[in-house]
């Protein structure tokens, strides 16, 4: 079983490597190149076995992850640049042609790149509400400060992996000082799984928390600058951050995260009410 879960472990870090790797190109250099062969390279795979163990863990092979991440580069400088012309997007981009361009613009945004989409406030994006996050003991992997948080979330996918948990079922929180500080990682119960995971478990949760939905940098900025949530947060309760989907294989732009703040157990439900719309649901905590 424990050389099963570090297999496990290790092939997760290795295709994070790659995704962080390709990532960084794409970011200094839109135009680079990267050929399958350099990028099993950095995972440390034969061409073969890095494609398959690629395309499982993202859902997509290497090569549709480096198209799309261009094109979202063109989409973006298509916006922000107005003097830029299609044709001259495509080339930087590593097109040869502003044709090519275009049909592939098109099937991943729906409209040709000739209509520009305007650019918006990407803080008014994060959805906030407040809704009780019931108590609940979910298993836990607990890691030394000097540890790497990845450490604890690639123990936790590896124990639901070999219990054959189906990947949608996996539904991970970290939970965080109330400076922020990552302390460790747990995994909400299932009902898919099959055994109880060999963990230890922890008290998380209870009360009125405030959520916020959106992506990590545009979630954290308003979670400090928020004038009501600075009212009523309680100052000395644990945060828990909840991933809508797994961090270690999505682009920093991609990540989609809930933060729950703890409110202030004195916070008439009013007060709260005038604050923050009111909800029941959240992706954490949803059946």
């Amino acid at each position: 079983m424990a050389s099963r879960l570090a297999a496990t472990m290790d092939r997760r870090r290795r295709i994070r490597k790659t995704v962080r790797y390709l990532e960084a190109q794409l970011e200094v250099q839109p135009d680079v190149r990267l050929s399958l062969d350099e990028l099993a390279d950095v995972a440390c795979l034969s061409p073969y076995h890095f494609i398959r163990l690629y395309h499982h863990a993202v859902g997509e092979t290497p090569q549709a992850t480096v198209r799309r991440v261009k094109l979202r580069a063109a989409h973006h400088r298509l916006i922000v640049d107005r003097n830029a012309s299609v044709t001259m997007v495509a080339l930087d981009t590593g097109y040869d042609n502003a044709q090519a361009f275009a049909r592939a613009y098109r099937r991943q945004f729906g409209a040709p790149p000739s209509i520009r989409a305007s650019a918006t406030d990407r803080r008014a994006a994060v959805d906030v509400s407040a809704i009780v996050f019931p108590r609940m003991r979910p298993c836990t992997r607990q890691i030394g400060s000097l540890a790497d948080p990845w450490v604890a979330f690639d123990e936790l996918v590896g124990h639901l992996t070999l219990q054959g948990l189906p990947k949608s079922s996996e539904r991970l929180l970290a939970v965080l000082s109330p400076d922020s500080a990552f302390t460790h990682a747990c995994v909400l119960d299932s009902a898919n799984t099959r055994e109880p995971l060999p963990l230890a478990r922890q008290a998380v949760g209870g009360g009125w928390h405030a959520c916020l939905r959106g992506l990590p940098q545009e979630v954290w900025h308003r979670a400090q600058h928020d004038f009501h949530l600075a009212a009523l947060r309680c100052e000395d309760r644990p945060l828990l951050l909840y991933y809508l989907n797994d961090p270690s294989y999505r682009l920093d732009d991609e990540q989609r995260i809930e933060l729950f703040v703890p409110l202030r157990p004195d916070a008439a439900v009013d007060e709260i009410a005038r604050a923050f719309p009111l909800t029941t649901t959240a992706g954490a905590i949803a059946a």
